[in-house]
């Protein structure tokens, strides 16, 4: 029996603000003028925004996996040496609480298939006002088509993002 999205939503609510929060910063940084936002839904939250060229598509569109990462990666360090001094109740609770964030942080972190199609459409759109460009850049372009058909397929698959949280999990561990 397959869990329904609004599930993962509620339970892991923080990671589903944090991506919208990650584009939404990244329009900010990168100036591009936002129309829209809604940063949480039992079925769908967005960050709509004016059409960006394709390095900014791209930035945005990553935005939630790179800075996902690294907070997930503060934040489980932190419950591993909040763990590792546990002398109280409260030290355990913190310790849970630091990786039940960055295990919503990383479930959600992935380009969902909206931000895939995002970047597929720029992509598109700079390919055919830049022909000839877009033939000298192909060794780049190919490679990032693939990767955006790669993230549209396994956005559908949300235990990635438990593997990734298990990853950084046990990388952390390893590195105290």
């Amino acid at each position: 029996m397959r869990l329904p999205k609004w599930f993962f939503n509620v339970v892991l609510f923080p990671g589903v603000i944090f991506h919208e929060m990650s584009h939404f910063i990244a329009c900010i940084i990168l100036g591009v003028r936002i129309t829209e936002t809604k940063f949480w839904g039992l079925e769908e939250a967005h960050v709509k925004h004016e059409e960006p060229s394709l390095l900014k598509t791209a930035l945005i569109t990553t935005a939630p996996l790179t800075l996902g990462t690294i907070i997930s990666f503060f934040f489980i360090t932190l419950g591993h040496k909040q763990m590792l001094a546990l002398t109280t109740v409260n030290d355990l609770l913190f310790s849970l609480a630091l990786y039940w964030l960055a295990l919503g942080i990383c479930f959600h972190g992935f380009p969902s298939s909206q931000d895939a199609e995002n970047a597929l459409n720029s992509l598109t759109e700079f390919t055919k006002k830049h022909l000839i460009l877009s033939i000298l850049l192909s060794p780049l372009l190919v490679p990032l088509l693939i990767a955006l058909i790669v993230i549209d397929f396994i956005s559908v698959i949300p235990r990635l993002g438990l593997l990734w949280f298990v990853g950084l999990f046990v990388l952390t561990a390893v590195v105290l």
